[in-house]
């Protein structure tokens, strides 16, 4: 349970109820149970408000509140969940626009439906309130029609709109706590560093979605350094879930297979078999075996190593299709010799998303300059020159993006 405990440090509680939505008749039903729908009746009149109860007696699973004027109103609001308030424009004191008007500038409570009413010559009056916000209206004196259908069908109409605007808001903070949650697993999977006799790796990840779909992994078998850095197509749930999958078939895979050419045609076969082409990513395998650098790239950002020798950084330029994209992929792996002191480089082209010239040429020599000014700081903090990078390039400012962007450096011993 390690990846429980580190999610749970970063978030202390998430709390998901199960949402059931069914309504008709005034009745909303959460998760199994009967919850009434409240009503808050404002008139000075007792009469007037009697009368409104006496018209929807016939409505089901009803809670009245009273409220003789303005200031009695804004209370029963605040203490109350009130779901409905049917409100008379004419009263003493605080009148009903000064209600409309302090409701509907708050937040908490501007969306919850509020039925006016007046006399029948003040019809004014009641295009000022539909101005203010008001949902619906009706005329006093009551006639029979009124009380027979039109009340009750503006109030069953209200009720309904307002309960199924609550389960929706509902159910997308559910989706949001639990894509929250999603995130923090991602983050949690995907190391920001790892040390080892063989190489050291430093990762950053920024998703511009809740949780995105780019991966990287560097693994340490036997005497060889395998990594990966993957971006697929799309963005969202789908992209993680694949992401995940990828990770999965990569650390199996370099058990068995010699060469990066060979996993990236492994995971082509797997994927392409699942997903018909419907999805694809692109990505860059590599494998440090002594003082040999294997790498094979299936559609992605050309990687970069810094030589500690000849105090140059090559652009490893190779490309093969994308993975998962068409039938039987073949790819090719090359070869470039490294040394104690090299960094590799990987990212995503979500680093260059921003740029106004996109120009892939320019941004590889624009990065791989940036590399040789900065390279000073990857020695003493890694971090810092993601964030030099990311500045630079992708624009960012605190940490927002508008496409994935992921980056890693391995330091070989």
């Amino acid at each position: 349970m390690l990846y429980g405990r580190n999610i749970y440090k970063k978030v202390e509680k998430i709390h998901i109820d199960s949402v059931g939505l069914s309504k008709g008749n005034g009745v909303i039903i959460l998760g199994g149970g009967l919850v009434k729908n409240s009503i808050l009746i404002v008139d000075d009149l007792t009469f007037n408000r009697k009368q409104i109860k006496a018209v929807l007696k016939d409505m089901q699973q009803i809670e009245f509140y009273d409220a003789e004027d303005g200031f009695q109103a804004i209370k029963e609001v605040e203490d109350n969940d009130i779901d409905l308030i049917i409100l008379d424009l004419m009263m003493p004191g605080k009148d009903g626009f000064d209600v409309l008007r302090e409701l509907k500038a708050d937040a908490k409570y501007k969306d919850i439906p509020i039925i006016v009413y007046s006399g029948m010559d003040n019809i004014d009056s009641v295009n000022q309130a539909l101005e203010l916000g008001a949902y619906d209206y009706f005329s006093k004196p009551l006639t029979m029609e009124q009380i027979q259908f039109v009340v009750p069908v503006k109030v069953k109409n209200a009720l309904d709109s307002y309960v199924q605007r609550k389960a929706l808001l509902r159910m997308h903070e559910k989706m949001k706590l639990e894509l929250m949650l999603a995130n923090v697993l991602q983050q949690t999977l995907i190391a920001t560093s790892k040390k080892g006799p063989l190489a050291d790796m430093y990762g950053k990840y920024l998703s511009c979605d809740e949780i995105g779909g780019n991966f990287y992994e560097c693994v340490q078998f036997e005497d060889n350094v395998w990594f990966i850095m993957a971006d697929v197509s799309s963005h969202g749930v789908a992209a993680a879930m694949i992401a995940s999958m990828i990770k999965v078939d990569f650390t199996n895979s370099i058990k068995y297979l010699s060469c990066p050419a060979e996993v990236l045609r492994h995971m082509n076969d797997t994927f392409y078999s699942m997903m018909q082409g419907d999805y694809s990513f692109t990505a860059v395998v590599g494998k440090r075996q002594g003082n040999v650098l294997a790498f094979a790239n299936a559609g992605h950002s050309h990687p970069m190593v810094y030589t500690h020798e000849t105090d140059h950084v090559h652009v490893l330029y190779s490309k093969d299709k994308p993975v998962g994209l068409v039938e039987k992929a073949e790819y090719s792996s090359h070869k470039i010799i490294v040394s104690t002191e090299d960094i590799i480089f990987l990212y995503t082209d979500g680093l260059f998303n921003t740029r106004e010239q996109y120009d892939m040429e320019m941004n590889y020599q624009d990065l791989s300059g940036c590399f040789m000014n900065y390279k000073h700081i990857i020695q003493e903090n890694p971090e810092e020159f993601f964030n030099v990078v990311l500045r630079l390039f992708a624009g960012i400012a605190d940490e927002k993006v508008i496409d994935d962007v992921s980056l890693m450096l391995i330091k070989v011993h």
